[in-house]
């Protein structure tokens, strides 16, 4: 990533010859305390890659320029050149692996993934899915490290990023799960649009006491591909308690969910594009469980009828 400064300028501490890459400057405090910029002496254009308080390590004769002698007390200052220029058209708008992207970006940045249909936008820290639609911090989606809860013949994979959970013709929650944070905080999940399936199934994230083994799944219920914004207790996995909401919602290529716990209460709020949110519910917090664990669940009752396998893509899971 090249460094940019504002009119940074000084002179040569001590001659150089053409091929010395530690250029020893009177006064560096204008300029990046790290690589990498450009920087001009004569008519040479120099890449510094790193620096230690007044030396520059650089590169020599860059960009069709010549290395030459220098004098002590020649002019130096950073300058914009061509390389530099193109350098952060690449940097704004890059196309990678998933797997390669960079960790930090300029503020603004894009990176376009060619091995998945997904893009990002950088603040400068963080990276947020844009597409297939707007998620803070998508790049938090990370369940190594995670317990399965009741896995049976559910296969859940980690595909560039994506959590893809495959669930057969079975009746019972499965899931992934970590310990719960101190309250207050947020939880988020962005979910794919389920298939057409003639099952009831349910999908988001999952509050679970490893104790009683209760359970409260939060997310979206769908049923013959009618889709709802709901809350359900569980006794056991495979003992449904009660749905304490249901709110209908207009079936959209991608739905959001967020739980907020504030200290005081439950909140439940829904979202078609990640950013407009809408509470459809709300309760006293610890109702019906005394929940020690959070995570992500799928859930599909074929006990009506089903065809074949049904598949849930968590594209997104975040906690702040």
């Amino acid at each position: 990533m090249e460094q940019l400064a504002n009119n940074p300028v000084t002179t040569l501490n001590g001659a150089i010859n053409n091929s010395t890459t530690t250029v020893v400057v009177t006064d560096a405090s204008t300029f990046s305390t790290s690589g990498n910029f450009t920087i001009k002496i004569g008519t040479e254009l120099l890449k510094v890659t790193s620096v230690s308080s007044n030396t520059f390590t650089a590169s020599r004769g860059q960009e069709g320029t010549t290395a030459a002698s220098h004098a002590d007390l020649d002019a130096v200052s950073q300058v914009v050149s061509k390389r530099v220029i193109d350098q952060l058209y690449l940097e704004m708008c890059q196309v990678g692996g998933y797997s390669s992207r960079p960790s930090t970006a300029r503020a603004n940045s894009l990176y376009y993934a060619n091995d998945i249909d997904l893009a990002w936008r950088s603040d400068g820290t963080n990276w947020s899915l844009f597409k297939p639609t707007y998620v803070p911090y998508a790049n938090r989606l990370n369940t190594s490290g995670w317990t399965s809860l009741n896995f049976g013949s559910s296969v859940w994979t980690e595909i560039n990023g994506v959590l893809c959970a495959e669930m057969a013709i079975e009746t019972q929650v499965r899931g992934k799960y970590h310990s719960l944070p101190t309250a207050p905080f947020n939880a988020y999940v962005c979910l794919g649009s389920p298939p057409y399936n003639q099952a009831t199934e349910e999908a988001g994230i999952m509050l679970y006491d490893s104790g009683t083994g209760k359970l409260k799944v939060i997310g979206r219920y769908s049923f013959d591909n009618g889709q709802n914004a709901a809350v359900s207790n569980w006794t056991t996995t495979s003992s449904f308690s009660s749905h304490v909401a249901a709110v209908q919602l207009v079936p959209g290529q991608y739905t959001y969910f967020r739980f907020q716990d504030d200290n005081t209460n439950w909140n439940y709020y829904a979202s078609l594009d990640g950013s407009t949110w809408i509470k459809y519910y709300t309760e006293t917090r610890n109702t019906f469980l005394t929940p020690n664990a959070i995570g992500l669940c799928h859930f599909r009752d074929t006990s009506i009828m089903s065809i074949g396998k049904v598949y849930e893509n968590f594209y997104a899971y975040w906690e702040v």
